[in-house]
């Protein structure tokens, strides 16, 4: 995976590069690139992974397997190394979706160390599949389709042709012009908490705000370089 999970192709490894096993030639997605990696070359039924802004989804989908992000703290993030506390999230990746719906069941509950952790019925994540759609709304935010490549961009909008077929879904295009405010926004807030989760040394108190104090010995604090192009 990419390092501290700021990484968007799984380059950036210290044990080198991930390799996409369904494209060779390409780069498996990030951060959670030896997750989708293992699914997509069937090392693994399924695979748990983390999510700041993209880390199941992307590399699930440049792998061509299935990821899913679920509610915050539906799956606790006890154990984990955050990134920014209040936007991570443990994912699942998987070959198909009823893989990913079983494992998400198996991963998910309430933690009683995580007051916060959601709970949620044994089999919830699987028993959804087989519910009608009822009235489902689609959002297409339509700077993000303006700036796929082509081939990207005509499969997402057959995929979208497909969803407004069927009975129930209301498909709307969203203009949504504030797209790049709100990734420089998502972006500042993603590393102001990573850099007090270093600050901290990854304890609970880093998604508490307090004064920063000089550190005992005098010297400054050590500085630290992200990579560029980070999704969390």
């Amino acid at each position: 995976m990419d390092a501290l999970a700021l990484g968007v192709t799984g380059e950036a490894c210290r044990a080198g590069p991930t390799r996409n096993p369904a494209a060779a030639e390409r780069v498996p997605g990030g951060s959670s690139s030896g997750a989708a990696a293992a699914v997509a070359g069937d090392l693994a039924d399924a695979a748990v992974g983390t999510d700041t802004g993209g880390s199941v989804r992307v590399p699930a989908a440049f792998c061509g397997v299935v990821g899913a992000k679920p509610t915050y703290d539906r799956v606790p993030r006890t154990g984990v190394l955050d990134l920014a506390p209040t936007l991570d999230h443990v994912g699942v990746l998987a070959r198909d979706a009823t893989t990913a719906a079983r494992t998400l069941d198996a991963v998910a509950g309430a933690d009683p160390l995580r007051p916060g952790s959601a709970p949620a019925p044994a089999s919830a994540a699987l028993e959804a599949l087989d519910d009608p759609l009822g009235r489902l709304r689609v959002g297409v935010p339509e700077p993000f389709v303006e700036a796929a490549a082509p081939r990207v961009a005509a499969a997402f909008e057959g995929t979208v042709t497909a969803l407004a077929g069927l009975p129930g879904v209301t498909v709307e295009r969203l203009p949504f012009p504030e797209h790049e405010d709100a990734a420089f926004v998502n972006q500042v807030h993603t590393l102001v908490e990573f850099a007090r989760v270093v600050e901290t040394g990854g304890q609970p108190s880093a998604t508490v705000a307090t004064p920063r104090r000089a550190p005992r010995s005098g010297r400054p604090p050590p500085r630290w370089t992200c990579p560029s192009g980070s999704s969390g």
